[in-house]
């Protein structure tokens, strides 16, 4: 016989913010498809690789040559905050996290500040007051700096903190 699991009380919630708050994967598909048909890339191999990856990432990974990396983040941003058709609330979400006191809960994203709150308006959720963006650490998702800073910013060990992630570059 084996003993039921322990047990877990956490003091904070980190949230990743599309796909577990918020659906945006269309409206992201969409912008991310027409970048990608720009340089002739082939959309259908490309689209699953920016999934849960900082823009800059994303674009610096295709090794393009002769490209400004900062004009064609901006080009992508932009893109992503005027297209926010379908953007929605993951059903609960928004209950839940309204339940949570707005000291133990955060939003860490790989989307910029303006990306973020743009998303986060369109599906009418608060924004945190913590918000941990792609502006705010210098390596993206695989890396656990952006959890890692969410939890000292709200004064918690990242022990102490339940991640919810849907994104393999997250995990």
């Amino acid at each position: 016989m084996t003993a039921p699991p322990a047990s877990r009380a956490y003091q904070a919630f980190l949230f990743d913010m599309d796909g577990t708050l918020i659906t945006s994967t269309l409206a992201a598909e969409r912008v991310w498809t027409r970048w990608a048909t720009r340089y002739g890339l082939d959309a259908a191999a490309f689209i699953p690789t920016i999934h849960g990856v900082r823009a800059i990432d994303t674009i610096r990974r295709q090794n393009l040559p002769d490209i400004n990396l900062d004009a064609e983040v901006a080009w992508v941003e932009r893109g992503e905050i005027e297209d926010v058709d379908g953007v929605a609330p993951i059903p609960g979400a928004v209950d839940f996290v309204q339940r949570l006191p707005p000291d133990r809960w955060a939003v860490v994203t790989s989307a910029s500040v303006p990306l973020a709150c743009a998303r986060l308006k369109a599906a009418g959720v608060t924004p945190p007051a913590v918000m941990i963006t792609a502006e705010d650490v210098e390596r993206g998702k695989p890396d656990p700096a952006g959890y890692l800073k969410a939890a000292a910013t709200l004064a918690f060990d990242i022990a102490d903190c339940l991640v919810f992630e849907d994104a393999e570059a997250g995990i």
